[in-house]
């Protein structure tokens, strides 16, 4: 049986890697067809204040806001807005931090040990704080939001990648690709970088869930998204102020943010456990 064969039966004995790779699915395939699936997609902008705050019912199943907009349209198009910053986010730092590891665990010299030390400088602060505190620095909006993720995350993804690079670069067959005269970079990009593509997956998919309860919770505090964006943080910080009248304002965009995260989070502890032959061995 190959790799991958035994790589999707492993993944697909675990219910909760399969559940939330189909919360997932559903995020992206809603995201997509955000328009048709809405039942009301002008309710982004669209202000109707005789509907204001009224409970789930029929025509509104999640009910509407203190705006009279249809809460079930907003979350619906508000997963939109929550990939486009998970994605941002994470593939920027992803950007940042891959080429650092791989250029500090392969070298390991004095540059390595100045990357290296600039990664721990971010990594003595917790990423949340230091991410507000940009945030606030650069000003509320949804795009110094991605950019403060983007900053705070990047040293996660290169010290991986670095210890991973550092156990791949002593292999033997990274030896002998050195003793046959391969260029450095061809070494990296072709041998060392697809060795290291397991840890780093796991870490981006886990990352996807962390960046978006970030991205919600800076939303929540005013720092992320601004009125009148659909986004799941500033929309239950919206609803605080009607609370506990109008109870539906603020528990389905919540709802959304946990499933979104939960999903992310099984799918990754499931990508973790497949993909590391270690944790498989173990009969983890």
């Amino acid at each position: 049986m190959t790799t991958y064969k035994i790589i999707v039966r492993e993944f697909l004995n675990d219910r909760l890697a399969v559940i939330g790779f189909a919360i997932i699915l559903i995020l992206l395939l809603t995201a997509l067809f955000a328009p048709i699936l809405a039942p009301d997609p002008n309710a982004i902008l669209d202000i109707n204040p005789q509907k204001k705050l009224i409970a789930p019912n029929w025509e509104h199943p999640f009910g509407t806001d203190h705006m009279g907009r249809d809460i079930l349209s907003r979350v619906i198009f508000g997963t939109r807005v929550t990939i486009v910053i998970a994605i941002i986010a994470v593939g920027s730092a992803l950007a940042i931090g891959v080429p650092i590891g791989l250029i500090a665990g392969y070298y390991e010299n004095w540059l390595s040990g100045f990357l290296m030390r600039i990664s721990d400088i971010f990594l003595s602060f917790p990423q949340f704080v230091l991410a507000l505190a940009l945030a606030v620095v650069l000003g509320p909006s949804i795009e110094n939001a991605i950019l403060a993720l983007s900053i705070t995350y990047w040293p996660w993804f290169s010290r991986i990648v670095y210890a991973e690079t550092i156990f791949v670069k002593h292999s033997t067959f990274i030896e002998a690709t050195e003793a046959l005269g391969a260029n450095k970079f061809r070494i990296i990009s072709f041998h060392i970088l697809p060795n290291v593509l397991s840890p780093i997956i796991v870490r981006a998919t886990i990352g996807m869930g962390y960046t978006i309860l970030t991205a919600a919770t800076l939303g929540f505090l005013g720092v992320g998204a601004q009125p009148p964006t659909p986004e799941w943080g500033l929309a239950v910080s919206e609803a605080r102020e009607y609370l506990p009248g109008a109870w539906w304002y603020a528990t389905f965009p919540g709802m959304a943010i946990f499933a979104v995260v939960m999903a992310f989070n099984m799918f990754g502890d499931g990508l973790r456990d497949v993909l590391d032959p270690r944790l498989r061995i173990s009969g983890k």
